[in-house]
């Protein structure tokens, strides 16, 4: 029988079962990103000739490059604000709450913010983030900027490429001579936009550990 197989449980000790691994789980992440954090303060990735933490995680770790960019940024807020490492390896938090939290961590907030964000879904704590730091509305502005022949060949390239042309861009509509038209929205577009390139491209110096 293979030790995946479940077929064999009774319902309760399924339920059993699940419930102590998601623990181990926990733990276990909360030490792995311990781990991540020294290795990142030590620079250690230099000795393996790695340049950034990122590609000693993608390349060496066989880590995905998402994975590997919301570790290091879980990793490094983690080590300026120890107090995530428990809450991690209990469960009151998980990655993408602390991921949401990081911008606004300071000493004077990090221990209100983390106990309030605790078992909260990333709505929730969007909401509470949105409570507690509100940021006026930003009107809409279109300005006119002046082409030049190396801007225009870089949108080219950009726009014809297949993968951002397939992904469903914040506020794009359709795109027109290879150039994208788009309905731009108050306030998050650029932030936005930025962060889907980012995930599209991985560029290695995004968390690179040259200060």
């Amino acid at each position: 029988m293979s030790s995946f197989s479940r077929s064999h449980l009774t319902d309760q000790s399924l339920l059993r079962d699940l419930a102590s691994h998601l623990s181990q789980h926990h733990a276990t992440t909360a030490t792995l990103l311990a781990d991540l954090a020294e290795v990142d303060h030590r620079k250690l990735y230099r000795q393996a000739a790695y340049d950034s933490m990122f590609e000693y995680c993608v390349r060496e770790l066989h880590m995905s490059e998402e994975t590997a960019l919301r570790r290091i940024r879980v990793a490094r807020t983690a080590r300026q604000f120890p107090a995530i490492f428990p809450a991690l390896g209990d469960g009151r938090l998980n990655l993408t709450a602390v991921l949401l939290l990081a911008p606004h961590l300071t000493p004077a907030t990090a221990d209100d913010l983390l106990a309030a964000a605790a078992h909260r879904t990333k709505s929730e704590v969007g909401l509470l983030i949105a409570g507690r730091f509100p940021r006026p509305d930003v009107p809409t502005r279109v300005q006119a900027v002046a082409a030049s022949p190396g801007r225009t060949k870089n949108c080219i390239s950009i726009c014809s490429n297949s993968r951002i042309r397939k992904t469903k861009l914040p506020g794009l509509i359709s795109f027109r001579n290879d150039f994208p038209i788009w309905a731009i929205p108050n306030g998050i577009f650029l932030r936005e936009l930025c962060w889907t390139f980012l995930k599209l491209t991985y560029e290695p110096w995004a968390v690179s550990g040259r200060k």
